[in-house]
């Protein structure tokens, strides 16, 4: 965590400004979580307890983080080049994340429904 923190800051002072979106950073702990994400994955498919996945609010959890930090990690990766050439591409990009977005909070509504209650 200290390191990533580290990181976010030696970004902001060195690597891009101030000024610019911090896309090093985003892609970094997007990418991070991920690797935590597919871990999950390496342990529930080694261990096969559960039959259905599918009622499994870690295991959604775990795919929805796959696939929204995967693609915000992509959009925002390439956002600061794309918007130095157009403004119109920009916008295309920021509604994917906007999707993304959406699609992801819908996905925790879900999982907090199938998680159980203490």
């Amino acid at each position: 965590m200290a390191l990533f923190v580290a990181f976010c800051v030696v970004d902001a002072v060195y690597l891009e400004s101030i000024a610019r979106l911090n896309s090093y950073p985003r892609s970094v702990g997007s990418a991070l979580l991920i690797l935590l994400a597919l871990l999950y994955f390496y342990k529930v498919f080694n261990d096969m307890d559960k039959l259905f996945l599918e009622h499994d609010p870690m295991f959604l959890l775990s795919a929805g983080i796959v696939i929204y930090y995967a693609g915000t990690a992509t959009v925002f990766s390439f956002l600061n080049e794309v918007m130095a050439h157009s403004y119109e591409d920009a916008r295309m990009l920021v509604n994917i994340t906007i999707l993304l977005t959406i699609s992801f909070n819908l996905l925790l509504m879900v999982v907090m429904r199938k998680a159980p209650a203490k």
